[in-house]
């Protein structure tokens, strides 16, 4: 099962792939800006053209690589665009009524999947259910949630405390515990025994889940 919903508003998209595959569920999203075809073809000249003003050297290479002879990045632009396509540089993907929806983010993009498609958040825990760093009792005491520097969020990366090694992610789960008192990289769980992120663990699909994943947006128009 595999469904692609698509929403637009203030000249803005947002597109929300649902897939199961062997039990296993994905939740992506896209998004972007609508424009007309004129302006997207303008964007990437002007894209192309800056490229070319700020690298002559990169304009030297391509007459060199190509056989051209372009002294203006306005020239050099044109041909690329010519040569490559016409939104070439852009993320560019054409909309079923010949608009051009031109990407900005993608993948996991959870908080904008949510304030766009509220109905999907209950999905969103279960994305990747196969591939869980934790087992059940580990996810349930919150051993994700723990950050390393309770001032920044979660999502912050960097190095969070003298000593540290390498850059990671705001959480205890990413350190090991002879680097940091209460890292818990590794660390067993004191119910089961497993080892925090020694394996990729399953967790099977409710049925509640696989019904939403098959119904929910359903009035929406495919992407």
């Amino acid at each position: 099962m595999k469904r692609k919903i698509t929403r637009e508003k203030d000249g803005r998209f947002c597109t929300v792939e649902i897939e199961i595959t062997d039990g296993r569920l994905s939740v992506c999203g896209e998004e972007g800006r609508i424009v007309s075809s004129r302006v997207a073809k303008k964007q990437a000249l002007e894209y192309w053209r800056s490229f070319f003003e700020d690298s002559p050297e990169e304009m030297i290479a391509m007459n060199k690589r190509c056989g051209t002879r372009f002294t203006s990045p306005t020239s050099a632009a044109r041909y690329v665009l010519n040569t490559d396509g016409e939104f070439h540089g852009l993320d560019a993907h054409e909309a079923p009524d010949g608009r051009i929806r031109l990407l900005e983010s993608c993948g996991q993009i959870r908080e904008t999947i949510v304030e766009w498609f509220p109905e999907v958040a209950p999905l969103l825990p279960w994305h990747l259910n196969d591939m869980k760093a934790a087992c059940e009792h580990q996810e349930a005491e919150g051993w994700d949630k723990r950050p390393i520097d309770p001032s920044k969020p979660l999502n912050a990366y960097g190095r969070f405390f003298d000593g540290q090694k390498q850059d990671s992610w705001n959480m205890l789960a990413w350190i090991r515990r002879d680097e940091h008192p209460e890292g818990l990289l590794s660390e067993p769980c004191p119910t089961c025994g497993y080892r925090y992120g020694t394996a990729w663990l399953k967790r099977d699909l409710p049925s509640e889940i696989i019904a939403l994943a098959g119904s929910v947006c359903k009035d929406d128009r495919a992407a």
